[in-house]
C-alpha cells in the first residue's frame, strides 16, 4: 500500500508548482533556506526578453485558506524584516492559497519603506508585524510586480546609501538631511559634487561654516549616484589648501577618504562657526535652503547677531 503524503508536504508542493507557473518567464532558482528565502529570481523584460540585472529573493508561504475578503496577511518577525532590508534587493512574499489555487504577493520592502520607516512607528521594538497583500493573483499582476520590483530596487539602493552616509555623520547631521541630499543631490547641510571643481568649494565651505555646519562630499553626483574619486589623496590636499588659503580665517575641516558602494569619496566635514564669520575674497556666504548664497553688506552684521 502506498503511504499517503502528509497534507503539509502536498501543500508545499502545490505552492512551488503554482509559483513556478506564475513566474515561468522569469529565471527562477531554488535556494537552501535562509531566513525563509526559498528562491532567487531574475525578472525578464517582456519586450526584449533580456534578463534584467535585478535580483529578487522570494519567500513562499502556503495555507489552505487565508482570512480577509480584500487582503490576506502574513506575520513576519522583525529580525527577518531587518535582514531583508540589509539584503540590498527586493524580497517577494508569495502567499499561496490552496482554496483558490492562487498566489497573492507583496514586495516586503514597500511595506517597510512606506509604513514602518515612519518616525512615529517603532517597529524595531516589536517582535512581529503583519504584512498585508491585496487579493490580486500574481498571475494577473505581472506588470505591477515588475514595475514594483524596479522601483523598489532603486529605493533600496538609495536607502542603503543613506544608511552608509548617515553612519559617517551620526550626531553631525540628521538622517533626514542625508535622505534629502541623496534624493535631491544636496540639502541644507550636505553638498554633493561629482568631482572637485576649480572654484566654488571654498564658497560652499564658508557658507556651511557661517550657517549650521555640514559636509561636502566629492565623488557623488547630483542624482545621488556614487561615481568615486580617482585620486582621493590629491583631492584631499587641494581642498585643505583651499580652506587654508582661500577662506578667511581658514577653516579647520575634518577631511577623510571613505568607501561607499566600493568607490572612494572624499568627505569634508565643516564645523559651525557662527561666532567667527568666514569670508572668501572679502565676501560672506550662507546656506540658503540647498544652495550657498552671497550675503550683501547691510545684512552681514545682522545675520551673525541672530
Amino acid at each position: 500500500m502506498v503511504k499517503k503524503k502528509p497534507d503539509g508536504h502536498q501543500l508545499e508542493a502545490e505552492s512551488r508548482g503554482a509559483l513556478t507557473r506564475a513566474l515561468s518567464h522569469w529565471v527562477l532558482n531554488e535556494t537552501m533556506e535562509d531566513y525563509g528565502i526559498d528562491f532567487e529570481a531574475y525578472p525578464v523584460c517582456p519586450e526584449t526578453k533580456e534578463v534584467l540585472p535585478i535580483s529578487v529573493s522570494i519567500q513562499l508561504k502556503a495555507s489552505a485558506a487565508f482570512e480577509g475578503e480584500n487582503t490576506v496577511t502574513h506575520q513576519l518577525d522583525t529580525d527577518s524584516l531587518d535582514f531583508y532590508m540589509r539584503l540590498g534587493n527586493s524580497v517577494l512574499l508569495a502567499l499561496y492559497e490552496q482554496q483558490s489555487e492562487e498566489i497573492y504577493w507583496k514586495v516586503v520592502q514597500t511595506y517597510i519603506l512606506d509604513e514602518y520607516e515612519k518616525p512615529e512607528e517603532k517597529w524595531q521594538q516589536q517582535e512581529t508585524v503583519q504584512i498585508p497583500a491585496k487579493r490580486i493573483p500574481l498571475s494577473q499582476s505581472q506588470g505591477d510586480l515588475l514595475s514594483t520590483v524596479i522601483n523598489v530596487d532603486d529605493r533600496v539602493k538609495k536607502n542603503s546609501m543613506v544608511s552608509e552616509l548617515y553612519d559617517m555623520f551620526s550626531g553631525f547631521v540628521t538622517r533626514q538631511e542625508v535622505a534629502t541630499a541623496v534624493e535631491q543631490g544636496e540639502s541644507h547641510q550636505l553638498e554633493f559634487k561629482r568631482q572637485l571643481p576649480r572654484k566654488g568649494t571654498e564658497r560652499d565651505a564658508a557658507a556651511l561654516a557661517n550657517t549650521e555646519g555640514g559636509a561636502i562630499l566629492i565623488g557623488i553626483d547630483d542624482s545621488g549616484e556614487v561615481v568615486g574619486v580617482d585620486n582621493p589623496d590629491n583631492v584631499s590636499k587641494l581642498i585643505r589648501m583651499s580652506l587654508d588659503y582661500d577662506v578667511t580665517p581658514s577653516i579647520e575641516a575634518d577631511i577623510t577618504i571613505s568607501t561607499v558602494d566600493e568607490k572612494q569619496i572624499v568627505v569634508v566635514k565643516i564645523p559651525q562657526y557662527r561666532d567667527l564669520p568666514h569670508s572668501v575674497d572679502g565676501r560672506f556666504y550662507k546656506r540658503d535652503g540647498t544652495t550657498s548664497s552671497l550675503m550683501h553688506s547691510p545684512n552681514v552684521a545682522s545675520f551673525f547677531r541672530e
